[in-house]
Parts: C-alpha cells; structure tokens; sequence
C-alpha cells in the first residue's frame, strides 16, 4: 500500500490496516492455547460487498453493532488490483525474509479431517 493513506489501529483492533481513515482493508487475530499460538492476518484484496454482506448479518443475528461502511478491499481505494499484485508487492516489501511455501500434505489432511 505504498503511498496510500493508511495506518493501523483506527478502527477496532490494535493491527488493523484501515484505508482514509475509515475503512479496514486488513485485519488480524491472535490466539495463544495451552499447546501453540497463531497469529493469522487478512487482507481484502477485492469483493468487498461480499464480505460487507456476511458480516453484515453476522453482527445482526448476534447482537453487534457494525458499520458496514467500515468494511472494505484496496480494489475500493486501488480500481483493477489483483491479488497477485498484492502478493508481488509483500513479497518485495519483506525482501529475502519472505517465504512462499505450500503447505505439507499432513496439515492439508488434518485440515479437512479435523483430527490433529
């Protein structure tokens, strides 16, 4: 997002990226258990109406409030992004500390499985 107006912790969440101001385009979660931890982050790329959408009545049926004019993609802020752009651009960004590796066959295993 070089040279776009964005910074982190605007709207809820500590490390949120949030485009203008007013709209988070990335977001992240933390979970820490007894065994590990993940620290997982998501960038919205494209499609906002979809997650907009979702969300939407996510929060409604289970009591939130939400602004959907706080959800949205860098294609709203970006026209005609993809996500291989984005893809190419963290890469440069980290350098040689970025890694791109699929994961293993075990992990996809126990993915759709659902057994450790």
């Amino acid at each position: 997002m070089h040279g776009s107006a964005s910074w982190r912790g605007v709207l809820p969440g500590e490390f949120s990226i949030n485009a203008a101001g007013t709209t988070k385009i990335v977001g992240s979660a933390q979970r820490i258990t007894r065994d590990g931890w993940l620290f997982s982050t998501i960038i919205q790329v494209s499609d906002s109406a979809s997650i907009r959408a979702v969300l939407t009545r996510a929060y409604v049926d289970i009591g939130y409030d939400l602004d959907p004019s706080t959800i949205g993609s860098i294609e709203d802020y970006r026209s005609g992004v993809t996500s291989e752009a984005v893809q190419t651009a963290l890469i440069e960004a980290y350098g040689a500390g970025a890694v791109r590796a699929p994961l293993s066959q075990s992990i996809l295993q126990s993915l759709s499985t659902g057994s450790p």
